[in-house]
């Protein structure tokens, strides 16, 4: 999935919302099917994504024990998060949707 959202995230970059309106031209086809080259076949570009991913994946629960170590006794958080006047309604969203689908956003 890493390397299909990098994919994703680099037509974007170049095309931003064009998707919406698409008609597969010729230059939108041949952007595409390089990226599906480059990602696709190019095991070093997605090899590079997935171990970043792996490394972020390794990381998390050291990170989230760093963090609940500097709670307060009681305080979680989501608390925090959802009490914070400086964390967008984005960040704060992010963290609702990753509580419910069981992730950890931190």
């Amino acid at each position: 999935f890493s390397v299909i959202a990098k994919m994703l995230h680099d037509y974007l970059e170049r095309h931003g919302d064009a998707w919406k309106t698409l008609s597969l031209d010729k230059a939108t086809g041949d952007f595409l099917h390089s990226l599906l080259t480059k990602y696709g076949h190019d095991s070093a570009a997605a090899t590079a994504i997935l171990a970043v991913e792996k490394r972020l994946v390794s990381s998390t629960p050291t990170s989230a024990k760093t963090v609940e170590g500097m709670l307060r006794p009681g305080e979680t958080l989501e608390g925090l998060i959802s009490s914070s006047n400086h964390l967008s309604a984005t960040t704060k969203a992010a963290v609702q949707a990753a509580s419910l689908s069981g992730r950890s956003c931190c």
